[in-house]
């Protein structure tokens, strides 16, 4: 690439780190939420299973209500951190899609003006645009599976916390 035309290709790196940068800041908040998320759903099931057994003792002392309230807000909480989890991993290839339609409408226009003046050919032009056409399918894969492994990351740090606290009820009997 540097061969070809040095302008053009720092233009494609240049792109290629702000694709990089964007990539790990959607990643971070990804993991965020969906540790939220795992957390959350465990919130949810250690109320519902709690409610569960001490369904006679609600029943006795008429606390319907304050039992759907409590249940309605850990409730409200996973949906919210589902909701900002499935934004954050939907949005990560379309941004990085868009960066690179960018990267290649900037190619084309400075690439046509240098062809213009003579300070670039056709061929190479067209190399480029092709290249950038093809950089961009392989980091949108990754994005994508990076955000599977955040959501796996979690499941698995939850998974460990489950674990942690058998090993404490074990030891404590």
């Amino acid at each position: 690439m540097f061969a070809l035309n040095v302008e053009l290709t720092l233009v494609v790196l240049a792109s290629l780190v702000v694709m990089l940068i964007m990539t790990f800041y959607l990643a971070k908040g990804s993991r965020k939420t969906f540790a939220g998320l795992q957390q959350q759903v465990s919130n949810i099931n250690g109320y519902a299973q709690e409610m569960f057994s001490g369904q006679k003792v609600i029943k006795v002392f008429n606390h319907e209500k304050e039992t759907l309230d409590g249940f309605y807000k850990y409730a409200n909480l996973l949906y919210d951190y589902a909701v900002r989890s499935n934004i954050y991993a939907s949005i990560l290839m379309p941004v990085n899609q868009n960066l690179s339609y960018i990267t290649y409408a900037i190619v084309a226009v400075i690439g046509g003006k240098m062809c213009i003046e003579g300070k670039l050919g056709i061929g190479n032009l067209a190399s480029f645009l092709l290249f950038v056409r093809q950089y961009a399918g392989p980091i949108s894969n990754i994005s994508q599976q990076f955000n599977g492994i955040m959501m796996s990351l979690a499941g698995a740090e939850r998974a460990a916390k489950v674990k942690e606290g058998f090993e404490y009820v074990e030891e404590t009997l």
